[in-house]
């Protein structure tokens, strides 16, 4: 009996060690991606003088590599901030994947079963003068 609940218990964490946290939305949740297919999800607040964007990546990775995530749910942040920025007349700076993850947050995940890496970030993007 006990090597049976060993071996759900050490199931389950191996299970959801893949796991990030749920991504908290600064606004009404959207999705989309470059081919229009709706997957990457994110959210935009504007704050007066700029624009927070929080967003949420995810891709199939075959071969582990946390910098391809984070690349994915920079470049959302980017897109949505500059789209964002135009619409009110305004613009942004990009940031790169590092700054991201140097000044901004990030959570990622990869569940072992499927190989799909899931990445929360989120980032302020003030308005250029």
């Amino acid at each position: 009996m006990t090597t049976k609940l060993i071996s759900v218990v050490l199931f389950s964490v191996l299970v959801l060690s893949g796991c990030s946290t749920g991504i908290n939305h600064v606004g009404e949740p959207q999705q989309f991606n470059q081919d229009g297919i709706m997957i990457d999800e994110y959210s935009v607040n504007d704050y007066g003088y700029g624009v927070h964007v929080v967003a949420e990546y995810s891709e199939y990775q075959g071969i582990r590599s946390s910098e391809g995530g984070f690349r994915g749910c920079t470049n959302i942040l980017n897109t949505v901030s500059m789209k964002h920025a135009a619409s009110k007349g305004e613009r942004v700076s990009r940031i790169s994947w590092q700054q991201m993850k140097d000044y901004g947050y990030i959570d990622h995940g990869r569940d072992i079963i499927t190989d799909v890496m899931n990445v929360n970030c989120e980032y302020y993007f003030d308005y250029l003068k």
